[in-house]
This record gives structure tokens, sequence and C-alpha cells, in this order.
């Protein structure tokens, strides 16, 4: 049988703790997320404009993504303390 600490864990279990920043992250300026049921909606446009693009031999392109570098700064400080 495990034995047990007094707050009932199991001896030699690690405790660990997660902080969530309750600081609010707005979107970027003249950007909006895309939620259900609008992605299904959006899916299918994507899907025919991609056809049409295809018809007249135009090839997709991926552009970088864009995030206020506070949002990485956060992610980076809980990551790495």
């Amino acid at each position: 049988m495990t034995s047990v600490d007094a707050n009932g864990w199991a001896a030699g279990t690690v405790h660990v703790s997660i902080v969530f920043p309750t600081t609010l992250i707005k979107a970027v300026k003249g950007t909006r997320d895309l939620l259900p049921p609008s992605t299904e909606v959006w899916n299918r446009v994507e899907a025919i404009a991609r056809e049409v693009f295809r018809t007249y031999n135009y090839h997709e392109i991926r552009t970088p993504i864009l995030e206020e570098t506070q949002l990485y700064a956060r992610d980076s400080q809980r990551i790495f303390p």
C-alpha cells in the first residue's frame, strides 16, 4: 500500500500550482476572432474561393499571424519564471 502525506497525497507526489493571468488581451486593431458558428460559414467561403483561385491558376500564400507582444511576454513568464 502507498503511504500518504497529511493532505492525503501519495508520498513523493509533486504538487504544481498554475496561476492564470487575469489581464484581458484585446484583439489587434482591425482584426477579430472567428468563433462557431461563424467559422463554419467562413470555411465554406474559403473553400469556394480556393476553387475559383485554382481555376485561374492562383496559389495560396501564408502571411505572419499578428499578436500583441504582451501575449508572448505573459506566456514566456509563465513558462520561464
